[in-house]
């Protein structure tokens, strides 16, 4: 299955129904042009604790064309550390955006030092979803 990392721009056609289809999508409503990029930059986030609260947030943002900036998260690949989970939040209004929002307590000891390597997965939330885009992530462990 192919992987849409970073910034991408994608044209109507045959790129976007690749795209659509790799991503599970049934069908593909646009023909503009899209690109999309996730605002939180692939690569670390903030380091966890074992015991404490963490919170970390990533944001995909359709730069131009159809996207709405309303977009839903999921774990595409990898892992997260015990005890943390990632949800989508959704913002409503004139502004609606939505972010990936990555929280949770590891009490988990055998995590001390471990890297936890995984991909987050946006996808748009037009009827049907038109675009997508994945990031991969890693979050260390003290």
């Amino acid at each position: 299955m192919m992987k849409v990392y970073g910034k991408r721009l994608i044209g109507a056609g045959f790129a976007l129904l690749a795209l659509a289809a790799t991503l599970g999508l049934s069908s593909c409503a646009s023909t503009t042009p899209i690109e999309i990029d996730f605002k939180t930059p692939a690569g670390p986030l903030a380091t966890a604790t074992i015991g404490h609260a963490y919170y970390a947030t990533v944001v995909a943002d359709g730069v131009t064309g159809p996207p709405t900036g309303v977009y839903t998260y999921s774990l595409d690949s990898g892992s997260l550390p015990s005890g943390i989970t990632l949800t989508t939040k959704n913002t409503t209004g004139t502004n609606s955006t939505s972010v990936a929002v990555i929280s949770g307590t590891d009490t988990n000891a055998n995590d001390n030092g471990k890297t936890f390597t995984f991909t987050v997965k946006a996808v748009d939330m037009l009827t049907p979803p038109t675009v997508g885009i994945s990031g991969m992530y890693t979050i260390t462990v003290n």
